[in-house]
This record gives structure tokens, C-alpha cells and sequence, in this order.
């Protein structure tokens, strides 16, 4: 019993850290692109589906940003709940 406890311990652990190195990579390429830097965006994934919230100024760089979060190696859901506020 203690095995199979361990063994999903180690998963849990190991799709945490996947979890944030594809959060890491989403949010470096928000703050490299001049249209999605100035924006107060949040970025938070769990298993492979990325929930994006926040601001942007057109509806153009909420599809962009959901573009990248779907790029990323993993991704494969974006909750895109960014807010237009012309």
C-alpha cells in the first residue's frame, strides 16, 4: 500500500512541475511580446489545461494570448476568461 501511495506522491509531484514549467513558458512569452507585456495578465495551468485571466486592451491580444498558451508542448485546454477593456 505504501508503493502506490509513494508511486502518486512522485505523480503529483512530477505534473506539479509540469505544471509550472508550462506556466513558465506561457508567461516568458507574454512578457516578450510587445502586445501582451503591458497587460495585467495571470496564467495558472493544472493537467495540461491553461486558465488565462486579466486585461487587454483588444480582442486580438486575448486570441493571441490563448494562441501562445495552446503552443505550448502539453497544452492542450485554454480557459481564456481575459476581460476586453477597450
Amino acid at each position: 500500500m505504501a508503493a502506490t501511495s509513494g508511486a502518486a506522491t512522485a505523480t503529483t509531484a512530477s505534473q506539479d512541475v509540469t505544471d509550472a514549467r508550462q506556466e513558465s513558458q506561457i508567461w516568458t512569452t507574454y512578457a516578450l511580446s510587445p502586445y501582451l507585456r503591458s497587460n495585467d495578465l495571470k496564467v495558472s495551468v493544472h493537467e495540461g489545461k491553461a486558465t488565462l485571466t486579466g486585461k487587454v486592451d483588444e480582442s486580438v491580444n486575448k486570441d493571441l494570448a490563448k494562441q501562445i498558451a495552446l503552443g505550448v508542448d502539453g497544452i492542450k485546454d485554454v480557459d481564456n476568461q481575459i476581460v476586453v477593456q477597450a
